[in-house]
């Protein structure tokens, strides 16, 4: 539930309708209230003809730990449909403290509000815990233990007339895609995932590069292309990122390599075991004999899991199948030290899973009458959200099990050519965008889900989920 009011910024008296309507300037204040809901619009308010809104977003915590806020237009309340319209806004976010022992959190800019933008503000305004801390008055719960009942945003704006606009923008507001600099969508792709990992992208900025050559280093490079696709309006640039030996043209390896810098550059650091906390899991490789008490295990990490595509209907299949059990018989018996030759059940087992799971799809195997790799086109099934309990040997001990699709990648074309693109889902709310190279443009679940469960034109498809 929320609470609206407005306010005329050039005097008290309270001004008629139709005055309010054209006013070329206005204080949009609102108090929202029970915030639960990852997305929360506030009631639209007119100023310049055009109906403006403040949207709250509140992202998962374990996905990103900051509350965004925006100045939304939404011109298409009042234009004729099909219109093109712009219009210059000046405006100041305010985060308001309402128990006046900290300062209000500001942010102003300038942003053409278009048919095409009609959306501006920042994605991590305040970190949650600035936000929820009660000494700065920014949340004031007002009821016992759960319902946070008062969190005030206030926006001035200032606008101009209406008027139409010649170009188009490549972005949606608050995203931008990156130049394909010659067979780099792989790493295009990659980086967009990487980007909206938001642990991770925070850790990214807070490597210590000072000492770094700019050419060679990859966490440099990394945290340059994060900047620009955090402040650009324009697709960023990766002209200068260094070439990794052995990556080629690969999104599951561009992905590992880069991971395995990052982890490289955060050793020593305070940063360190950052990416196996984050992407890291354990698995144990198991040998147990049948008629003897002997059993050997060992013990592996991973930051990916790859999944049998052929012969397996959907995502719980394809786990089904990567642990299944082989039996080491006849000729294959296990030679069980002082046991001799035994007969033994060999398998795999998960200890835990990380946080924020990789998950690459195998849509290409060795074919020995073709004597070659050929493209696999069984349709495979994958839910938004994920249970992963019953791949545990004890779920109540394993604190990661439960996951929900963050963003897709997939290969389209041929074995040795094609283009590749990213499915991201942000925030986690659903809401997805396509991300092809220097194009961002808006997309539904079902899309994206599709796109890797049927089309046959799909070579690779690499998932990431996030508990």
């Amino acid at each position: 539930a929320l609470e609206a009011t407005v306010s005329d910024s050039l005097g008290s008296k309270k001004a008629s309708a139709t005055e309010c309507a054209s006013r070329t300037s206005g204080v949009l204040e609102h108090f929202f209230r029970d915030i639960k809901d990852p997305r929360i619009l506030g009631d639209a308010e007119t100023v310049r003809g055009l109906p403006w809104r403040i949207l709250l977003v509140f992202p998962r915590p374990e996905l990103q730990n900051e509350m965004g806020m925006f100045l939304q237009c939404n011109a298409e309340e009042t234009v004729p449909s099909n219109s093109i319209w712009a219009c210059p806004a000046l405006a100041c976010l305010e985060l308001v403290s309402q128990n006046k022992r900290t300062n209000n959190k500001l942010l102003k800019f300038r942003h053409l509000f278009s048919y095409r933008e009609s959306r501006w503000g920042c994605l991590n305004f305040i970190d949650y815990g600035d936000l929820f801390n009660p000494e700065n008055g920014y949340v004031v719960d007002n009821t016992i233990h759960a319902r946070i009942t008062t969190n005030c945003g206030h926006i001035v704006v200032q606008t101009a007339v209406p008027r139409p606009i010649k170009s188009e923008s490549h972005g949606l507001p608050g995203f931008v895609g990156l130049i394909n600099q010659g067979g780099t969508c792989h790493l295009n792709s990659v980086l967009q995932v990487l980007y909206y990992t938001n642990c991770l992208r925070s850790a990214v900025f807070r490597i210590p590069t000072e000492s770094d050559n700019s050419m060679t280093s990859v966490p440099l490079a990394l945290q340059r292309t994060f900047y620009q696709l955090q402040t650009s309006k324009e697709a960023a640039c990766t002209a200068n990122f260094p070439q990794i030996s052995g990556m080629q043209h690969d999104a599951q390896e561009a992905c590992r390599m880069l991971l395995d810098k990052i982890d490289e550059k955060m050793k020593d650091t305070d940063l360190k075991d950052t990416i196996s906390k984050l992407f890291g899991g354990k698995m144990s490789h198991y040998i147990k004999c049948t008629q003897v008490e002997y059993e050997s295990r060992r013990e592996e990490s991973f930051i990916d899991i790859v999944l049998k595509v052929r012969g397996n209907k959907d995502i719980y299949a394809a786990f089904r199948d990567y642990l299944e059990v082989e039996i080491l018989t006849g000729d294959n018996k296990y030679n069980a030290d002082t046991h001799g030759l035994q007969e033994a059940e060999k398998g795999v087992q998960f200890i835990n899973f990380p946080p924020v799971l990789h998950l690459n799809l195998m849509r290409s195997e060795y074919d020995f009458q073709a004597d070659g790799i050929v493209k696999i086109n069984d349709r495979f099934e994958f839910p938004y959200e994920l249970n992963l309990k019953e791949y545990v040997p004890d779920p109540a001990k394993a604190q990661y099990t439960d996951y929900f699709l963050h963003s897709v990648v997939v290969h389209f074309g041929k074995l040795r050519s094609g283009h590749y693109s990213a499915y991201v889902n942000p925030l986690g709310d659903n809401e997805w965008y396509c991300f092809n190279d220097s194009s961002v443009s808006k997309c539904s679940s079902k899309e994206a889900i599709e796109m890797v469960s049927c089309k046959p034109i799909i070579h690779r498809s690499c998932l990431c989920m996030t508990s």
